[in-house]
């Protein structure tokens, strides 16, 4: 009788830090993510990868390097401009997005880090459970990087 009161307390005491530890987390760990949002980023990501080599086969045809690089900066200062608009709007879409980007395929994982690294990193610290005033130090460092380095 002791015994399996002790179980069920303890039972309720890992249920119970488990489910307080990251809100919304199932128990296996995952954010569940709607249909609809998976399906948004899917498009944009193999929408923004065939811009993009579109623009480098023509590019690399016509022996014009200026205009995928214009191209390239034209895309991330628009996306760290997104970034900052969706930190002030609403900072739990920017959760979102990194629970999306950590459900993808492993295959799907790779190419987005690999298009799209300062990006992730910055989605990576924004994820950590650092203040947010450390977190937004460091995001705007690798926008200002990236926008700097990338400009035509």
């Amino acid at each position: 009788m002791i015994r399996s009161d002790v179980d069920a307390s303890l039972r309720h005491h890992k249920e119970e830090k488990h489910v307080n530890a990251r809100p919304g987390l199932t128990p296996r760990g995952q954010y569940p993510l709607p249909p609809d949002v998976v399906r948004t980023v899917r498009r944009g990501l193999v929408t923004v990868s065939l811009v993009a080599l579109g623009t480098l086969a023509i590019s690399t045809l016509t022996g014009i390097g200026l205009v995928f690089g214009a191209f390239v900066w034209i895309i991330y200062l628009g996306l760290w401009l997104a970034f900052a608009a969706t930190l002030l709007r609403g900072p739990r879409t920017l959760d979102r997005v990194w629970r999306l980007s950590r459900a993808l395929p492993i295959a799907l994982q790779a190419l987005t880090w690999v298009l799209f690294l300062p990006l992730m990193l910055g989605l990576w610290v924004w994820a950590r459970a650092w203040p947010v005033a450390v977190r937004v130090v460091p995001i705007a460092a690798l926008a200002a990087w990236t926008v700097f380095v990338l400009r035509p």
